[in-house]
């Protein structure tokens, strides 16, 4: 075993296999993300009665980019099916 070289995998097919997404794990990335835009957005909410629209818009930003990313997923996971 002294004299082997390890395997390049760099450019193996295994490593390329281990990169596809995981039916299971990428459904659950959705749903996380689906999770915190909702609770962004209830939080918006809630400082916007509370306080002023002023001081919540960065709430709303997130909301925005959290719903992004869980329909950006949801593509992805769609087209790997």
């Amino acid at each position: 075993m002294e004299g082997r070289k390890p395997p390049n995998r760099r450019y193996s097919a295994y490593r390329y296999e281990n990169l596809k997404m995981k039916p299971k794990q990428s459904k659950a990335r959705e749903i996380l993300w689906l999770v915190v835009s909702a609770m962004s957005l209830s939080s918006a909410v809630h400082k916007t009665i509370y306080v002023s629209l002023k001081d919540s818009w960065y709430f709303y930003l997130f909301t925005i980019i959290a719903f992004a990313v869980y329909l950006i997923r949801r593509n992805l996971r769609k087209k790997e099916e």
